[in-house]
Parts: structure tokens; C-alpha cells; sequence
């Protein structure tokens, strides 16, 4: 199993596959996805595969569709390999999909560590690297934020502390992968047979950076546009190895990040301001126009940024309807709104001083 060690095979991995070894299954890490085909990662080299006829039967029921990251089982007799089984992931990034359906789609698998990117540029935005932050600690890895870009951005040491401040116990890096400037810092996450997943909005410069680690051009690579919206250069979810040993896994970019169920994931992101709910004189005080709020008396001494204070109650507000009835929503949405207008008039208030 050398092969596969290089790649992150391990004994706990090798114990958790002793049912499929039984089965004469081989063990197998999801490297790419096209479409329904697959391309793995096994002890004798690449092979392409897809799921079996039984496993797809398996998905109606909460089977686990693979995704790149994955460690699965599969049969590598036939020329195409079948997958027929897909390991308890460790850890993985995932977002409720596009539209009304309340279904999750998992991103990426097993990852140790996540660089979230975002450029320095027209890409700098607080309120998502929170969303991205909500879902990276919901999934169980490492998150690191990388702000990318600098030779850009003239206010790069402002931004930094704005996004320190939000990160919280988590390292905040500056870089220019175009330039290569401080990109040596990364080497200490970088380790061999250590999976590295890069996240972040189109244009933010993740294809740069992965060129830059790979010491190659693997990936194809776009200006951005004169709007600083980012153009989708990478269109699939792919591994590679780098020359240092460790596994570095591509997404493309994402317009948006919709939320799937990341209560834990909002609950570190926000620790400052739930640490605050205890201080309040009620209980059951809604920080809305209570008495002895600590909330609203950090929001009137500019302790907590009311901006951050409205992202919490959006990423509350979305995570609270996942699974709602459609009266229930309208409900829980007119009592946001509620919350929302209050939260919008005290920082008007607020600004006019």
C-alpha cells in the first residue's frame, strides 16, 4: 500500500475498509469527477470507474454519492473499475444545493486543511469570508485564510485586522500568488500525505496559487474582469500532488455558498457574540428592544460591528429554515425581518451621530 500512503492512506483508513477487503474489494481515493465517471487514485495507478448498478439503488435510500476526496471501495477486474462502496469520511465541505430542494452537496472529502482564498481586490468581502468560515469549521478541518492579491491592494494591513478579527483563532495569511510574495509561509500546512483544499469565489486567484505550490502550470488561468468579478477558470474538482509530497485539491470558484446544516459551524464563527447572550439581565432576552441586553449595549458602545451583528442573524435565519414547513418559513421570515429592520435603524441611528 505504499502507493496509496503517498496519497493518505493510513491504519485507521485499512481498518475501517476490512468489509470491503472481505468482498476481494480494492481500496481507491477519489481524485477527479466528470460527470458519472470517476478518476481514482489506487496502488497501481490511476483508473477510471463509476458507480454500480446496486450503489446507485443505495442513493434513494441516504447512500453517500462519492466525491473528490473519498476513499471507496471498488472492483478493478472489469476494464472501467465499479465502485461499490464509499468509506465514513473523516471530514468534508458541503452546501445545500441551488434552488427549493433542501439537499446537501458535499464539495470535497477528508480534507486536512482548507486555504480560503479571497482576493484583495473587488473579491474583498467580510460577510462571505464568514459564510466560508461557518462551513470549513462545520466540516472538521483546518481552516486557514489566505488573502490573496496584495500587490493590489495598497490597504492590505487594514484588511488583514478587519479579517483577524473575524478569523479568530484561526492563522490569516497575506500573499501574491502571481508574484510569489509570501508564499513560503504556506510550506508549514503543506505536508506530505496532507490533503489541502483550496476554497474560495471565482477570481480570488486559487488556479494562480495552485500553479505557483505546483511549481507548474497545471491550471488554466484568466485576468480578471475590469468589474473584479472573478471568471471561472477551473470547472471541475481535482487532486494533485506537489513536489513537497502533499495532496492539493482544486474547486471552482463559487458564486455563492448556500448553507446546509452548519449550527456548530455558525456557533465558532460567532463565539464573540454568543459569549455575549449570557451577559444579558433575561434569559430568554431576544436582543431586540429588551432591557439590560449586553448585545444592544455592545452594539451602542461599537464593541461588536453591527454589520457582523446583521451577517449572524442572516446565517441564523438561513440555517433555522432548513427543513421548515413553508408556513413555518413565513413566519420565522417575518420575524427576522422584524429583527433585521430593528438591527437596520440602530445603525442608521448610529451613523447619523
Amino acid at each position: 500500500m505504499d502507493a496509496l500512503k503517498k496519497v493518505g492512506w493510513d491504519d485507521a483508513w485499512a481498518d475501517s475498509f476490512k468489509v470491503h477487503a472481505s468482498a476481494g474489494l480494492s481500496p481507491a481515493r477519489v481524485a477527479a469527477r466528470e460527470g458519472s465517471l470517476y478518476r481514482l487514485w489506487t496502488e497501481g495507478g490511476d483508473r477510471d470507474a463509476a458507480i454500480s448498478g446496486k450503489y446507485k439503488l443505495s442513493l434513494s435510500k441516504g447512500g453517500k454519492l462519492p466525491a473528490v476526496g473519498d476513499w471507496v471501495a471498488v472492483d478493478l477486474k472489469p476494464t472501467q473499475g465499479v465502485i461499490q462502496g464509499v468509506l465514513p469520511r473523516r471530514t468534508m465541505v458541503s452546501r445545500k444545493e441551488a434552488g427549493e430542494r433542501d439537499r446537501m452537496q458535499v464539495l470535497v472529502a477528508n480534507v486536512d486543511v482548507i486555504f480560503v482564498v479571497s482576493g484583495l481586490d473587488g473579491d474583498f468581502n467580510l460577510r462571505r469570508l464568514e459564510r466560508y468560515l461557518a462551513v470549513v469549521r462545520e466540516g472538521g478541518s483546518k481552516g486557514v485564510v489566505l488573502l490573496n492579491k496584495a500587490d493590489l491592494c495598497p490597504e492590505a494591513p487594514q484588511r488583514l485586522a478587519e479579517t483577524i478579527l473575524i478569523a479568530r483563532d484561526l492563522p490569516v495569511h497575506v500573499i501574491s500568488a502571481k508574484k510569489g510574495e509570501g508564499v513560503d509561509v504556506l510550506e508549514q500546512y503543506l505536508k506530505p500525505a496532507t490533503t489541502v483544499a483550496l476554497l474560495g469565489s471565482s477570481g480570488a486567484g486559487k488556479s494562480t496559487l495552485v500553479n505557483r505550490i505546483l511549481g507548474r502550470e497545471k491550471q488554466a488561468t484568466k485576468e480578471t474582469r475590469e468589474d473584479s468579478r472573478g471568471r471561472h477558470t477551473t470547472t471541475s474538482r481535482e487532486m494533485f500532488l506537489t513536489p513537497g509530497g502533499a495532496i492539493l485539491l482544486d474547486t471552482p470558484g463559487l458564486r455563492e455558498i448556500q448553507l446546509a446544516d452548519v449550527a456548530e459551524g455558525i456557533r465558532q464563527t460567532f463565539s464573540d457574540i454568543e459569549a455575549l447572550f449570557g451577559a444579558c439581565k433575561f434569559d430568554n432576552c431576544r436582543h431586540h428592544k429588551e432591557p439590560g441586553c449586553a448585545v444592544l449595549a455592545a452594539l451602542d458602545s461599537g464593541a461588536l460591528d453591527p454589520n457582523r451583528w446583521d451577517s449572524y442573524l442572516k446565517l441564523k435565519a438561513e440555517q433555522a429554515v432548513r427543513g421548515m414547513k413553508d408556513w413555518e418559513k413565513r413566519r420565522h421570515d417575518r420575524k427576522f425581518g422584524r429583527m433585521v429592520h430593528e438591527a437596520l435603524k440602530r445603525k442608521g441611528r448610529k451613523d447619523s451621530k
